[in-house]
């Protein structure tokens, strides 16, 4: 069916201003998500060479640690050690074991993200938490990964993802508003070889690129339809 003359220039000018609204609000996200791993980056270039800040039991603002190196002293609390599920170190399935720490001299906690355990098939993870007085070095973080978690989160001791406020409510203990990913030596066996959390600064630019031409894409075509029509732009 042949479309009026005003018909056809007016529909491809709607499709072409969606596509590109897409394109550039998509863009756009990629960009912040890359301006985002680039403060992270370069917060870990200043910090991690640095003397680790020593944390201690009074409550602190979250943005004063982020990503610096940290130390804690103080004891694992360790019936409150969650195993989070689904949790790969290089193609093999395993569990993030996460233990409270209580700060010494003071009723504060912060969540120490341990190292990563290997699963043994069916079984229930089961792991030893030291007990005594430790010393914890490692980087401030303000959560761990996020994984698809079909329904309502989970709870009990193996779940797959955990938050901070969520898990204080939960557990009734005051914590510190971050996580410490442990980087010391383990003396219990678990895998320390985290992600690193800048690894997609490029990748988020790429995504960003390929957004913006898809919006500058369609209006290519939008022109060159309209021309092809025998008549120049017209939005009315």
């Amino acid at each position: 069916m042949k479309l009026g003359p005003l018909a056809f220039p007016a529909w491809t000018a709607l499709v072409a201003a969606g596509l590109c609204a897409l394109g550039v609000a998509l863009g756009n996200w990629q960009s912040d998500r890359a301006a985002q791993k680039r403060v992270i980056a370069d917060g870990l270039a200043r910090y991690q060479r640095a003397p680790a800040t020593r944390l201690g039991a009074d409550a602190v603002a979250a943005g004063d640690y982020l990503w610096h190196r940290v130390e804690a002293r103080g004891e694992f609390d360790a019936k409150h050690t969650l195993f989070l599920g689904n949790r790969l170190y290089r193609g093999r399935p395993g569990y993030y074991v996460v233990t409270p720490l209580r700060i010494e001299n003071g009723p504060r906690y912060v969540l120490v993200l341990r190292g990563w355990l290997p699963s043994s098939g069916n079984a229930p993870p089961a792991h030893a938490v030291p007990p005594g007085i430790r010393v914890i070095t490692g980087l401030a973080v303000p959560g761990v990964a996020r994984i698809y978690e079909p329904g309502a989160p989970g709870h009990g001791r193996v779940r797959q993802n955990i938050d901070v406020a969520r898990f204080e409510l939960e557990s009734g203990l005051s914590l510190h508003p971050f996580f410490i990913e442990q980087r010391d030596a383990s003396e219990e066996g678990l895998v320390q070889d985290w992600p690193a959390h800048d690894a997609l600064l490029d990748r988020h630019r790429m995504y960003a690129g390929q957004w913006y031409s898809l919006a500058a894409l369609s209006v290519i075509i939008f022109l060159v339809l309209s021309f092809r029509n025998g008549r120049p732009p017209h939005i009315a």
